[in-house]
């Protein structure tokens, strides 16, 4: 037995088992042998004989405390938590203050699920040892799960004054942190934990995630890479480095990344999911929609994969299929407030649904998310001619239809009755980012920032009207409005509908986009209606000089829509269907960025098909590299079709500049109204009709006058140049005056009810 301790302590253990087994041959009495082998057994990974040789030795000394220890640790190492627990109890049985056996015993009982009592033994276990870190760590790591974060962060920070290397302990520090939106303390203390030691891949990963929620892939990717280094196959450092490289658009090099984490564990969810985001980014929406299906329901990344199916689903045009799989997500999480909002999202684009249950959608919405979050308005100065702090909030401050039109708004502002601040959500900065930045007085980064710690910034900064830009589209901040950070809150230009909450005061609009009487039953908010119109459209200044209309070079009209596919429903296309039969030989252009998927391109050929249009009289054509390509494309269109009963916003802006009419169908809510107030803006009511049948001949009259075509090609961007719609002057004055009424309506009321300043002031 001597000569196998010898061997055992040099490392020789093959030579000391062998020793061990001769002695119990020689006394297979001796409690002691049977647990020396047991030890050496467990070193060589042999568990199950190592268990076997521990019970041999309880078996001949049922009071061997070392034996009962060494047993019940393995079990542990064994994933038995409930048979570790009675051989730490036997311990304890033996050896009533033995700190060992009670920290294990905790160890035990959180592994078992029994986290009270673990609680229990591990104050017991810092009792006995109060210097003790890992006493301090086991005990907050207990409490962090019970749901008292504040008092294991103390424990957790009382582990590292005890061991400034504690890497583990520095590590939850930071989870803590972040969870409580102390992002750069809780970056220090993933970074004092890589420090600590620098082989503790979690550490590595849990700072990358914190980057990443910031938007900060560069360093993310180093981190991930970093951990990678230290375990070329760890899936959670893959997963993290595809998310790096995916949020860096360097694809193909996230796509490697997720798929041998995928290699190596098939059921990796989280990877899976990831994997279709990549694909989604790249509209290759077949390919993301075969990832998403592929996830189980009782993963628990299904309700997120069921809401990326529904955004894939809708922007293949297919908004029922959408509209179920959003509805499947929110089953599953009934708290997914973004995938709620794709549900009222994805309405907006079916043609069928009355504006009174979508109404009812929106108010569904806000009780299930909004109820009970709201705070008092803050008490602002009441002055009535003070400058005034306006708050932009958007994920769109980049090249984006919202930017484009709120970006001449915030430069043209009166600099000195108001004051802006822009929070952005921006996951891809661009030039377009810069430029409201510089214009704005300042910026703040809400990327990363829950909606409580954001409606808490927000209160700091004394804002007296925060302006909504998002509505219920991706990435929006309506939860941080229920929560009423500001006095006077707005929804403008970025959702063509009511946001459904109470806390939202106003809804900026016009009288053509939402006329007086039926439309403001239907919002929330009281809806305030810009003279002039509620957009101003800030035309491109490299935009490409206008062309002669192709119909006098090719012979035929061509008609055109360069508006998403998720618009181009059933109806659409048999209306668009009765204008190509009626005029032989004339062609449609249809532009999308999702007709790069073979999917929603065979929809739109299937469609017309059924309404007999070949598919040589339809071009389908995707994104193209730069706006200054896209906008050159308006030179191969005569007339522009405008989808209904989701108009139009940018494009039919882009279409006019570019000398192309547009034939729009005005309906009865503000997505199906855009249309009109546009194009009645822009002095162009000729193009506006009231039916279907009106919008058929309105496009067959125009489309056989190549004259007036040719006229209007080169009349149209004198016209909108000239207009109230690029009269910047003109919108930045209405809305200022907007924003003025608004707050002294505020100040009004106040003064006649004091009582009134902690909350709302709506007319």
């Amino acid at each position: 037995q001597h000569l196998a301790l010898l061997a055992q302590s040099s490392g020789r253990l093959q030579e000391a088992c062998e020793l061990l087994e001769r002695a119990v041959a020689c006394d297979p009495d001796d409690a002691a042998v049977h647990n020396n082998l047991a030890n050496v057994l467990r070193a060589l990974r042999r568990t199950p004989e190592a268990v076997a040789s521990y019970k041999a030795a309880l078996a001949r000394d049922p009071d061997y405390i070392n034996a009962h220890f060494n047993l019940a640790t393995l079990l542990m190492e064994a994933d038995d938590p409930r048979g570790a627990a009675h051989g730490y109890r036997e311990v304890l049985r033996l050896a009533p203050g033995d700190a060992d056996a009670v920290g294990g015993l905790g160890v035990a009982m959180m592994a078992a699920g029994s986290t009270h009592e673990a609680i229990e033994c591990f104050r017991r276990a810092l009792t006995m040892r109060p210097d003790d870190p890992i006493a301090h760590y086991n005990l907050a790591t207990a409490l962090k799960d019970e749901g008292d974060p504040d008092a294991a962060l103390e424990l957790y920070r009382g582990a590292v004054a005890l061991d400034r290397n504690y890497a583990a302990a520095y590590n939850n520090i930071g989870l803590l942190l972040k969870i409580r939106g102390e992002t750069e303390d809780a970056a220090g203390a993933f970074n004092h934990a890589i420090r600590s030691d620098p082989r503790h891949i979690q550490s590595y990963l849990n700072f990358a995630g914190l980057l990443l929620a910031k938007g900060d892939f560069t360093r993310a990717e180093e981190l991930s890479r970093r951990a990678l280094a230290l375990d070329a196959r760890h899936c959670g450092a893959l997963q993290s480095l595809g998310a790096a490289l995916t949020g860096l658009r360097k694809f193909d090099d996230a796509e490697r990344a997720l798929s041998q984490a995928l290699e190596i564990d098939s059921e990796l969810s989280d990877a899976r999911l990831l994997l279709g985001q990549v694909y989604e980014k790249q509209v290759r929406l077949a390919d993301a929609i075969m990832q998403y299906r592929a996830i189980p329901a009782h993963s628990a990344s299904y309700p997120f994969a069921q809401n990326h199916l529904g955004v894939c689903l809708m922007n293949q045009g297919r908004i029922a299929s959408a509209r179920a799989a959003f509805e499947r997500a929110l089953d599953a999480d009934s708290d997914y407030v973004e995938c709620h909002s794709n549900i009222l999202f994805c309405s907006n684009y079916e043609a069928e649904i009355a504006p009174s249950t979508e109404f009812a959608l929106h108010r569904a919405w806000a009780r299930r998310h909004a109820a009970g979050g709201a705070r008092a308005a803050p008490k602002p100065d009441l002055a009535v001619s003070r400058r005034l702090r306006i708050g932009y909030v958007s994920p769109d401050f980049c090249t984006h239809p919202v930017a484009s039109f709120i970006e001449p708004l915030i430069a043209g502002r009166d600099r000195e009755r108001f004051e802006v601040i822009c929070y952005s959500d921006v996951v891809y900065e661009d030039d377009t980012t810069r430029r409201i930045r510089t214009s704005a007085d300042h910026w703040c980064d809400l990327r990363g920032v829950d909606h409580e710690k954001a409606a808490a910034i927000v209160r700091e900064d004394g804002i007296d009207i925060l302006v909504d830009l998002a509505g219920h589209t991706a990435g929006n901040r309506l939860p941080m409005f229920a929560r009423r950070p500001a006095p006077i809150q707005v929804a403008y230009l970025g959702y063509p509908n009511t946001t459904g909450l109470d806390e939202m005061d106003y809804r900026i609009t016009d009288e053509l986009a939402d006329p007086p009487g039926e439309a403001d039953e239907r919002h929330s908010e009281a809806l305030v209606r810009l003279r002039g119109g509620f957009l101003c459209y800030a035309p491109p200044p490299d935009a490409p000089a206008v062309p002669e209309p192709p119909v006098l070079s090719h012979g035929h009209v061509t008609f055109g829509s360069f508006n998403n596919v998720n618009k181009v429903n059933e109806a659409v296309v048999a209306v668009w269907s009765r204008i190509l039969s009626a005029l032989p030989g004339s062609k449609l252009l249809v532009k999308s960025r999702q007709l790069v998927d073979a999917a929603a391109r065979l929809r739109l050929q299937k469609l017309f098909a059924e309404h007999g249009i070949d598919d040589t009289r339809i071009e389908l054509m995707g994104r193209v590299p730069n706006r200054v390509d896209h906008l050159q494309i308006y030179s191969r269109v005569d007339i522009a079709l405008d989808p209904f009963p989701y108009n139009g916003t940018t494009t039919t802006c882009e279409a006019l500049w570019m000398g192309v009419p547009v034939i729009t169908l005005t309906g009865q809510v503000h997505r199906a109204r855009v249309g009109t107030s546009l194009l009645h803006h822009a002095g162009l009511d000729e193009f506006i009709t009231d039916s279907i049948e009106a919008y058929i001949d309105k496009s067959l009259v125009t489309a056989q006058d190549a004259q007036k075509l040719s006229a209007l090609r080169h009349e149209l961007r004198r016209l909108v140049a000239t207009s109230t719609l690029t009269d910047v002057e003109r919108a930045v004055d209405s809305l200022q005056c907007a924003y003025r009424d608004m707050w002294r309506r505020r100040v009004d009321s106040a003064t006649a009810n004091p009582a009134l300043t902690d909350g709302p002031i709506r007319p």
